[in-house]
């Protein structure tokens, strides 16, 4: 047996110190682990979706707010209610309720309308409720169903139904209106009209009457 025999002989022993066989011969006597087969598990049916509830609140809910840094030059059109509190330069029409505090210079109709503090150089028309505080001011024609004015009005007054001058409220103009109630220190320059006639006739029914001169 020469060197390199012997050298190789050495290597084996090193890398295979317990002479185990280096390869198996046949790889199909490997053993295998056995498969076990698993049932396949039916898969649940899902729950049916719950029918939509149609919510019983109408569309007009929803609010535009104008904020009060804001400024709108053109005419503002809004489908639901308004909270107007920045300014505008053009005609604001609200298909719902609007709350204004800010300036307008334009027409404003809402259907009912609530001005706090604001002033308005235009004709405001209200579908319903009008309500005025004392710190606004209107400079133009009002129309509304029912009126309660505790500001300043330069213009005419046209109500179908009732109008309340409170103490602090002050009308440049005529005052068309159903009913008027004016409470102590309210002014007005101007004329009252009570639109009601057949109201007001009935209260001089028996009234026709004359003076026989035969003695």
């Amino acid at each position: 047996m020469g060197a390199k025999d012997n050298f190789s002989q050495a290597m084996k022993e090193l890398l295979n110190p317990m002479g185990e066989p280096e390869t198996i011969e046949n790889e199909k006597e490997a053993v295998q682990a056995p498969v076990v087969e698993r049932p396949v598990r039916e898969s649940m049916p899902l729950p049916e979706s719950p029918r939509p509830v149609q919510s019983p609140v109408s569309l007009r809910t929803t609010m535009t707010t104008i904020a009060e840094d804001a400024v709108i030059v053109g005419d503002l059109h809004t489908r639901g209610d308004a909270n107007l509190l920045g300014n505008v330069k053009g005609s604001v029409s609200v298909a719902g309720d609007a709350e204004v505090s800010g300036r307008v210079v334009g027409n404003v109709q809402a259907s009912n309308l609530v001005l706090l503090g604001s002033a308005i150089k235009g004709d405001v028309q209200s579908r319903g409720q009008l309500t005025v505080d004392e710190d606004a001011l209107i400079l133009g024609n009002v129309r509304a169903m029912d009126i309660d004015l505790s500001g300043r009005v330069r213009g005419d007054l046209n109500a179908t139904g009732n109008t309340r001058l409170n103490a602090s409220a002050v009308v440049v103009g005529n005052i068309y209106s159903g009913t008027i109630k004016m409470e102590n220190g309210a002014r007005v320059q101007g004329e009252l009209h009570i639109t009601k006639l057949e109201q007001a006739e009935t209260a001089f029914k028996d009234a026709d009457f004359d003076i026989s001169l035969d003695f």
